[in-house]
């Protein structure tokens, strides 16, 4: 289920950037209020590197690199956190609309739980004994 959400994540944050560029109208809703649209995709890379292809490779990712992918989702989760808590500083300044952290803020809460999951899976004493 963990690895579902990292695929849905991945999805969902290329599906947004490339919303937001074939939709320039979506884009105040995101932005900080009177800045320029560049400001906006100022994060595009990050966002698509580590947001996009890091949850991919979490989700993706085969067996024999277990303890990378549980790396990889505390990183990912990590830097969603960060962007969560930017938008809800924008927000509660008024310096930005809310849907940025009305979206952000429960993926936050999201990919948390989801590498929680993963590092459960790590930490499972398999049955039968240890490892």
């Amino acid at each position: 289920m963990a690895r579902a959400y990292f695929a849905l994540q991945a999805l969902a944050v290329g599906g947004w950037w490339l919303a937001l560029l074939l939709r320039p109208a979506w884009r105040a809703a995101f932005r900080p209020d009177s800045a320029p649209d560049v400001v906006l995709f100022a994060f595009a890379l990050a966002d698509l590197l580590i947001l996009g292809l890091g949850s991919a490779l979490v989700a993706w990712s085969g067996p024999y690199v277990v303890r990378q992918r549980r790396a990889l989702a505390w990183f990912v989760a990590g830097a969603t956190v960060y962007g969560a808590l930017y938008t809800l500083a924008l927000a509660l300044s008024h310096a930005a609309p809310p849907l940025g952290a009305v979206l952000m803020c429960p993926a936050a809460v999201a990919v948390t739980l989801a590498a929680f999951a993963l590092d459960d899976k790590l930490n499972a004493v398999p049955p039968g004994g240890a490892r």
